[in-house]
């Protein structure tokens, strides 16, 4: 992550603790980490709240959900990804104006890898530009393949941060 993004966010297993997520969600932020930056999709440095491990117990039609925030994509205020403590998937929330939300990630690793898997093919086709169409290819049968409900609808967040980094 850190050859990547250089400056990836690790947590002490203390300040995870109190957060209350499952051992393999809480694993991600102690050992793998966050980029505390990935234009254009992800940082942990939102403003205007809800800030960073910032967390708020929801009441569902399944009971109580605990749902932590951990980032948000730049320049998009208002909108957030919380990790559900309980079940693990990520979802994308807008919270200002009209509130909606929709899962993005099964889990937070599954996240984690997306961010990384999207942040390489931009730097190799970059960087490569004659290999960019095949990377491109390889990149979106592999993140299909990890996590084929982040595409069945071409509105939702993955989908369209592909469909924006097919036409770089």
């Amino acid at each position: 992550m850190s050859d990547l993004y250089g400056d990836v966010v690790t947590l002490d297993a203390e300040r995870v603790a109190p957060l209350g997520l499952r051992d393999v969600d809480a694993r991600v932020l102690i050992d793998v980490g966050l980029p505390r930056f990935a234009a254009p999709s992800f940082t942990v440095e939102v403003e205007g709240g809800p800030d960073f491990l910032t967390f708020f117990d929801v009441e569902t039609k399944f009971g109580p959900q605990r749902e932590v925030v951990f980032g948000g994509p730049p320049g998009r205020l208002g909108m957030r990804y919380s990790v559900n403590a309980g079940q693990g998937f990520v979802m994308l929330a807008q919270l200002r104006g009209k509130a909606h939300g929709e899962i993005v990630n099964n889990d937070l690793a599954g996240f984690v890898t997306f961010l990384h898997a999207v942040d390489s093919h931009r730097i190799r086709a970059a960087a490569e530009p004659e290999v960019a169409a095949a990377s491109f290819a390889e990149l979106s049968a592999r993140l299909h393949e990890l996590d084929p409900h982040s595409f069945e609808d071409p509105e939702q967040w993955w989908a369209t941060i592909l469909a924006r980094v097919e036409l770089e």
